[in-house]
């Protein structure tokens, strides 16, 4: 697998050739934070791509949005499975911040974050 790097502001890098693709593990990672930061329906080349924040952070079921990440995670091309899961919620600032641990096809543990 290989898909072009991204720079602090998750903008695609230009400029370096070669070194502008990450390859394997650091591919796999990148395109687990990008699903994850990615709000459902914004992606017009695919509308199902990424998860539906707006509607899970309205419910505040985590369940639900634990059900959520995972599923998005495992759609992830490269990824095996999930070996650990956290969440917490701050319910005066609406904030969730989400931990998700996952084996890839390529033996290597990573770990994605999101904060919504």
């Amino acid at each position: 697998m290989k898909v072009r790097r991204l720079d602090e502001n998750h903008d695609w890098t230009f400029g370096q050739g070669l070194n502008n693709y990450a390859r394997e593990s650091e591919a796999i990672a990148q395109c687990v934070k990008t699903r994850l930061w990615s709000f459902v329906n914004d992606w017009f080349l695919n509308l199902e791509h990424g998860v539906d924040w707006l509607y899970l952070k309205e419910q505040a079921n985590l369940e639900a949005i634990e059900l959520a990440v995972k599923k998005q995670v495992l759609l992830t091309d490269g990824v095996e499975r999930i070996t650990g899961y956290s969440a917490n919620l701050e319910p005066n600032s609406r904030i969730i911040t989400i931990s998700v641990d996952y084996l890839d096809i390529y033996g290597a543990k990573n770990n994605a974050t999101a904060e919504k």
